[in-house]
């Protein structure tokens, strides 16, 4: 390895064990669970809701983190997270996962969100590929078996947003769009995961599926971007482009294609996955960062959020591993320059947007509904596992 490779790896490990601190520090609850509210200046609200996928980020977080260092602190946590999360967070009557706990742990948004039901999946999968519990996994066969039957649509493909909690129409529609670019990403991001622990030709299907509906469906090749929104018929919604999303997608594509291991899908998805990087790159600033989406008039959002900076780095370091990009390790390295410089807080956490001039927004939460240790940890871990085996 490099001595570039090395300042980076030793860089990032630090950075991940800080993440992880922080939150087992001081957002876990004593009562189980973990706090969902904490403000710039470090005070904790304990009567925030309990979001489901907040705690199954911090699940999935805590089990990465662990299969990735083997340190007896971090299976400890996550399996205090897992026990919580299954105890609590499932609907042991309807199937799947609620939105949200009150602060005490009782349900208070019983909706089923199939967003928050990906998050679960991934999170449950990442703890069996750590541990290897088998009492664990069939929590995640089942959440699958559920979705499968209540949230795909066996029409129009994808899958729905949400539904009432014993999957019912939800008595009021809550957006004017019926699908979104996220929730089929996050989706795709589960069932990928969960593929690795239970290789069920079920699983596979629907991960060929989902990748189908991207490569057709989603990519829009005259603008060169994702769609974002459809109605129910997969007609896409014209809301401008997130860039954020796109390099997320460009990597979680082309990881979910080589899970499946067919090499035609493989050849199909690899262009899709790269064109993707390229629509997310025009958000590109030169500072190294990126900012977050243009709207459908072209109005550009210069904010800099945490979750677009980390997915940055992967996708780049994605592309210079498997595409053969050199300029693109030159890109993660830049964002990761950005990162230390201005999204790490001193808690070790990162912050949840900067403006322009690389300055906080000291009026955001620190931690909210759903910002949790997921996508920076998640940037770590890959960054870790690409540079074991490629030096820079």
């Amino acid at each position: 390895m490099t001595e570039k490779t090395d300042v980076f790896v030793r860089e990032v490990q630090e950075a991940m064990g800080n993440i992880i601190a922080f939150w087992t520090g001081n957002m876990a609850d004593p009562k189980g669970g973990f706090f969902g509210k904490m403000a710039a200046d470090g005070s904790v609200d304990t009567t925030a809701p309990k979001g489901t996928v907040l705690n199954a980020r911090l699940l999935w977080a805590l089990s990465a983190a662990y299969r990735m260092t083997k340190k007896q602190d971090w299976l400890l946590a996550a399996t205090k997270a897992k026990d919580y999360f299954l105890q609590q967070f499932f609907d042991h009557k309807h199937g799947g996962v609620y939105w949200s706990l009150d602060s005490e742990g009782e349900r208070l948004e019983t909706k089923k969100e199939t967003y928050a039901q990906a998050f679960a999946i991934y999170a449950i999968s990442e703890y069996v590929r750590a541990t290897k519990d088998q009492s664990a996994l069939r929590f995640a066969q089942n959440l699958f078996l559920t979705i499968e039957k209540n949230l795909a649509d066996k029409v129009s493909g994808g899958y729905l947003e949400s539904t009432a909690r014993d999957f019912s129409p939800l008595a009021e529609k809550e957006n004017d769009w019926d699908k979104s670019l996220n929730t089929q990403i996050h989706m795709l991001e589960a069932y990928a995961n969960l593929y690795r622990i239970w290789p069920d030709p079920r699983v596979r299907t629907s991960i060929i599926n989902l990748l189908n509906l991207f490569a057709d469906r989603i990519y829009n090749p005259p603008t060169g971007h994702m769609n974002l929104y459809f109605d129910h018929e997969r007609h896409a919604l014209d809301y401008g482009c997130s860039y954020g999303h796109e390099v997320e997608s460009s990597w979680l594509l082309l990881e979910a294609a080589f899970k499946v291991g067919d090499i035609d899908l493989i050849n199909k998805i690899r262009p899709i996955a790269k064109a993707s990087l390229e629509g997310g790159l025009a958000g590109l600033q030169p500072d190294g960062s990126l900012i977050s989406k243009c709207s459908a008039e072209g109005i550009l959002d210069t904010d800099r959020y945490w979750w677009c900076q980390a997915e940055n780095v992967i996708a780049n370091l994605w592309s210079w591993k498997y595409n053969d990009e050199p300029k693109a390790a030159h890109k993660a390295l830049r964002q990761w320059d950005y990162i230390k410089t201005h999204m790490i807080d001193k808690s070790g956490e990162w912050r949840r947007r900067c403006n322009a001039k690389g300055e906080p927004y000291m009026e955001d939460d620190l931690i909210g509904f759903q910002k949790s240790a997921y996508h920076n940890t998640r940037m770590c871990v890959e960054v870790l596992h690409i540079l074991q085996h490629k030096a820079l």
